[in-house]
């Protein structure tokens, strides 16, 4: 059975995306927004920044819990797949705005691993050390029950 999806709509440039979050604490408006991370490494990497639209701009550090978890992320999920296939040359970079907020990104993408490596190839980035919020820089290829500070997703 396949998750349920909010309504998306986008920038012109399907930099921006905008869907409405509807669970117990009401309708939030969420935001996806791609900013491109300039990388010597690798000059088609992009951020992924997922977040609430509060006083005019985006806050990615806010605990929603509206009670609709799989429905947000599996809308992310279908932006991020869209948004590849007009760009595919795109590595999508994505890290929680805390440890907590990257732990449940990590749990998700481990969740749903087999459907998301139908269309990407999927790498984990690590922190230098437990006490560390720095990325080694370094992106392996995903392993569930690893613990990851990042994800890089690149389009197959």
């Amino acid at each position: 059975m396949k998750q349920e999806l909010y309504e998306i709509n986008s920038t012109e440039d399907l930099s921006t995306y905008v869907f409405l979050s509807k669970g117990r604490k009401g309708e939030i408006v969420k935001i996806v927004q791609f900013t491109h991370l300039r990388m010597e490494v690798s000059p088609d990497r992009y951020n992924l920044a997922l977040g609430d639209w509060i006083d005019e701009k985006i806050d990615a550090g806010n605990i929603t819990n509206n009670g609709d978890i799989k429905t947000v992320m599996a809308t992310v999920g279908a932006i991020t797949l869209y948004y590849t296939s007009q760009f595919p040359l795109r590595e999508i970079f994505v890290a929680g705005s805390s440890r907590n907020r990257s732990r449940l990104y990590q749990m998700l993408v481990s969740n749903n691993l087999e459907e998301i490596e139908k269309d990407f190839d999927v790498f984990g980035i690590r922190y230098f050390n437990n006490r560390s919020d720095e990325l080694e820089g370094f992106a392996k290829p995903f392993q569930k029950n690893e613990t990851y500070g990042a994800i890089l997703v690149i389009r197959k």
